[in-house]
């Protein structure tokens, strides 16, 4: 059995977690239009959580 390969070319482990900002840059968004999705509820199942 092969060893497994790192996710990323390059061998960087990718972010699986984002401050609000950088969701938002990251996914075109505004943060105004990330409130409101996230006060309509997600309907995909995903969601944010407080940390610290």
């Amino acid at each position: 059995m092969a060893a497994s390969q790192p996710p990323e070319a390059d061998g960087r482990v990718p972010t699986l977690a984002f401050s609000i900002r950088e969701f938002c840059d990251g996914n075109g968004i505004s943060r105004s239009l990330y409130y409101e999705i996230r006060k309509a509820g997600s309907p995909s199942g995903a969601g944010s959580s407080p940390i610290g």
